[in-house]
């Protein structure tokens, strides 16, 4: 991995007048432990193997969780500015300089800097904006407004979008934002790896226990308080629950627990880079989301082969469990359902651990990344008709059945 940082590292690029095209672009706010930065380190390294084109990943802010497991083949641009929409001059001195010939951006706010900086360097790439998200106005305050307002003006100015489930664009539209006419439905990468890590490398707060895990940050949308409602309604009290991630509803739901009577039995591990083992020993996953765009949590928990509940929120989920093939689905805010979906499912999983790893293939890094390098060559060949549809061989996630 190269590291270029600030506005002046564009010049130690090499061998530019030998490129045939310019740079794929990948343009997120950072590398913090999250499932969109996750999904474009896998992008950004698979791309680097499939294509010889250089691959650019340009960040606003670096040296964050997932910074070395970006490959040697990439080439990382630092701006070094603390939020994506501050890190606007700095983007588009990297356009002008390096003239990439598509960016690929993903988030509310990247997208809206990505267009923002592409008209303001003289529109001289192309874009390709990933929604990841059901779009929500919380709080409706001036801040969301304001970026309500600016995606209005330049979701449709975007050679093309990328949706990952199709509330996340019913959710635009009902919201009043419009896009553009050119739509991929491409699910997110996951990457089958070896779980079979030993139980004495867990957290020592795990060790010969069974426990339930759920993992997401600790925010409202993903429902940890439903969560902790359901298990403490549990038939086996001598169950524990894990929750990885980190949030500003941390102390809220610790008191929750408390109410509850399962503080004891409740543990917050914080983020966790590499999950693998604690999904492997875990009796359930659990996914509590009150909505969702494509959870990276449960393709995880798919890959682990471990038994999956999971509600029927806006978002992916329904479509990645195929409708309840490979765990059990409730609906959301119901916590009297959930308990009994996952006392249900400790005695009868749905499916077999064989069955929910082979899942995990139709979202193969190779199979996405080939996907995206498809749309790329397409709208750098100004071939827009045909890509706002589906393809028929493919579901709504953008896996080929």
């Amino acid at each position: 991995m190269t590291t270029i940082t600030g506005a002046r590292g564009a010049g130690m690029f090499s061998n530019q007048s030998s490129r045939q095209a310019g740079p794929i672009t990948l343009f997120l706010p950072s590398l913090n432990g999250g499932g969109a930065e996750r999904v474009f380190v896998n992008l950004a390294n698979e791309f680097s193997r499939l294509t010889e084109r250089p691959i650019h990943l340009v960040l606003a802010r670096g040296g964050s969780a997932y910074s070395d497991q970006v490959s040697s083949s990439v080439t990382v641009v630092d701006l070094g500015k603390r939020r994506a929409i501050h890190a606007l001059p700095a983007l588009i001195g990297y356009i002008r300089r390096e003239r990439p010939g598509v960016i690929l951006s993903t988030m509310v706010d990247a997208n809206v800097v990505a267009l923002l900086a592409r008209a303001l360097a003289g529109g001289c790439c192309r874009v390709l904006i990933r929604e990841a998200n059901v779009f929500s106005m919380q709080g409706a305050g001036f801040r969301e407004r304001v970026r309500t307002r600016l995606m209005s003006l330049l979701y449709p100015r975007a050679d093309a979008m990328v949706v990952i489930a199709t509330d996340i664009l019913d959710s635009l539209h009902a919201a009043g934002i419009p896009t553009c006419d050119s739509k991929l439905f491409i699910g997110n990468p996951v990457r089958l790896t070896d779980h079979r890590g030993r139980e004495s490398d867990l957290p020592e707060v795990l060790r010969e226990r069974e426990y339930l895990c759920a993992m997401g940050r600790l925010v409202p949308q993903k429902g940890f308080d439903v969560l902790i409602e359901a298990f403490a309604r549990l038939n086996d009290r001598s169950l524990h629950l894990a929750i990885l991630g980190d949030g500003p509803l941390k102390e809220a739901l610790i008191a929750n627990a408390q109410k509850a009577n399962v503080a004891d039995r409740l543990h917050f591990l914080g983020f966790t880079r590499h999950p693998e083992n604690i999904l492997h020993h875990a009796r359930l996953f659990v996914s509590s989301s009150r909505w969702e765009g494509f959870p990276n949590a449960i393709m995880e928990a798919l890959s682990a082969g471990t038994p999956i509940v999971a509600t029927t929120c806006p978002g992916a989920s329904s479509l990645i469990l195929e409708n309840g093939r490979h765990g059990y689905l409730v609906p959301p805010d119901d916590p009297a359902r959930l308990a009994d979906a996952i006392d249900a499912s400790l005695v009868a999983p749905v499916g077999t651990r064989a069955t929910r790893m082979a899942r995990c293939t139709d979202f193969s890094p190779e199979h996405i990344a080939s996907r995206y390098l498809e749309a790329i060559e397409a709208i750098e060949a100004l071939a827009s008709p045909g890509m706002n549809e589906p393809d028929p061989g493919q579901s709504e996630s953008g896996a080929r059945r």
